[in-house]
């Protein structure tokens, strides 16, 4: 015998609060293992969720970190929901959407929609931002009167188009440049990734340098730690942790170069008095994250590997003339120990040369 919801054609609901994920007893009881359903889940209730049904500006990084879970079993539970086509995402502007959520969070006014025009602000720009804008409109604009005056205060005032029109006539630049928007518009819309029609896991770790053969090779976590531990030993940072966001950058890296390659860039950021504190600030800047930073910095490095050793800067606060005067010297610019008084940045015009 059907039930009484399922006579009259409604739905169940259940309202979950978000401070759920924070609360002290559920955070003793047992985990959500790495999985689908678990992150699905997690999609719809957790803190990243705002007034706009299914729209929420956040990461993977930021989303495993808050589930616990490493990034790789993240982006396997990840691309289970994008294969079901449950979910889209532009990983570049960390913007996430679910097209059904409105269905099932109606505004219960126009009034309510009025309330997203902040929210909407904040939104990072993105082709997936304007998807997700249709998407609300069509569903929006058919609840009834009112409904599509407040949609248009809130989305229509902030597009493309009326902030076109707000600026005045159109000059002959002015149509150029709206002839590449609508080109790069189409550009952007590569970044947002579902999963692949062939079937291939979606790559959620992002990869920021390019594939150059169309496959990513597997990296295993042993060539991970092995780049870091160099890293700890030519820098002197023994007490640095192999974080999340360190392990990414490092995996990422090492599809295109080799831990050989990786390890030459890292010597080369050792030998440049730039980056290890000769400079107007006396900051040294000298981190795995930014040596691996993208392919420029990482051949950039690798370039600096032919400079004369420069001796590393010990761990502890070191006075800058000293620090001046140590460098000028491994460099053959004085060759009296009364002379120490050498400008940083001309220490660094010479070692160009």
């Amino acid at each position: 015998m059907a039930s009484r919801y399922e006579r009259q054609g409604r739905s169940r609901f259940r309202t979950i609060q978000v401070r759920m994920w924070g609360d002290e007893k559920f955070k003793r009881l047992t985990p959500i293992p790495p999985c689908g359903q678990g992150l699905w889940v997690y999609l719809l209730t957790g803190h990243h969720t705002g007034p706009i049904p299914g729209l929420f500006h956040t990461g993977p990084a930021a989303m495993a970190e808050q589930l616990h879970w490493s990034l790789e079993d993240f982006a396997k539970a990840f691309d289970e929901v994008l294969r079901q086509g449950m979910a889209q995402v532009d990983l570049d502007a960390c913007v996430v959407w679910i097209p059904k959520a409105i269905e099932y969070n109606k505004p219960q006014s126009p009034n309510v929609v009025l309330s997203w025009a902040n929210e909407w602000d904040l939104m990072p720009e993105c082709a997936l931002k304007w998807e997700a804008c249709e998407t609300l409109r069509a569903f929006v604009c058919g609840l009834g009167k009112g409904y599509p005056k407040a949609f248009g205060q809130v989305f229509d005032n902030h597009s493309p188009e009326a902030l076109r029109k707000a600026s005045g006539k159109t000059t002959c630049n002015q149509e150029q440049e709206q002839e590449q928007e609508q080109k790069d518009s189409k550009e952007s819309l590569k970044h947002i990734r579902p999963a692949r029609a062939d079937g291939a896991a979606l790559d959620l770790l992002g990869d920021e340098h390019g594939s150059t053969n169309g496959t990513a090779r597997h990296v295993g976590i042993a060539e991970v730690r092995a780049v870091f531990g160099y890293w700890q030993t030519v820098m002197r940072s023994p007490r640095s942790k192999l974080d999340d966001k360190r392990e990414r950058k490092i995996r990422i890296a090492l599809r295109n170069y080799t831990p050989d390659d990786l390890q030459t860039a890292i010597r080369g950021c050792a030998k440049d008095p730039w980056h290890m504190g000769t400079n107007p600030s006396g900051r040294a800047f000298n981190s795995i994250e930014l040596i691996l930073r993208d392919s420029q910095h990482i051949e950039k490095f690798i370039s600096y590997d032919s400079k004369p050793v420069l001796p590393v800067k010990p761990s502890g606060p070191v006075a800058r003339q000293e620090r001046r005067a140590r460098t000028a010297k491994a460099f053959g610019l004085v060759t009296s120990e009364d002379v120490v008084d050498v400008p940083p940045e001309d220490c660094h015009d010479i070692t160009r040369h």
